[in-house]
């Protein structure tokens, strides 16, 4: 084997290395997006849930700040009886 064909073979070697290496950093590459897109995606969901999540503890403090159906039923009497006793 010449010089220049030993150099032929060691950079055609090389090239092939340096190649399987980009393929692999290429797919390492992808993999990541998949990964950062699902991450995205559950950021997005979680972010959807808490929102749901403060509306509900929202309507849950609206609910028990309103009164109960008795005490409305108990402050509509006592405001006719209040009203009645005014009147003659």
């Amino acid at each position: 084997m010449t010089n220049n064909q030993y150099r032929h073979t060691n950079l055609t070697k090389t090239i092939e290395l340096v190649e399987q290496r980009l393929a692999a950093r290429n797919n390492d590459a992808r993999r990541l997006q998949r990964e950062l897109a699902m991450v995205e995606q559950q950021r997005a969901y979680d972010s959807a849930l808490q929102g749901q999540f403060q509306a509900g503890e929202e309507e849950v403090r609206m609910l028990q700040a309103a009164p109960t159906s008795s005490e409305s039923r108990k402050r509509q009497s006592s405001s006719k009886l209040r009203f009645a006793c005014f009147c003659p």
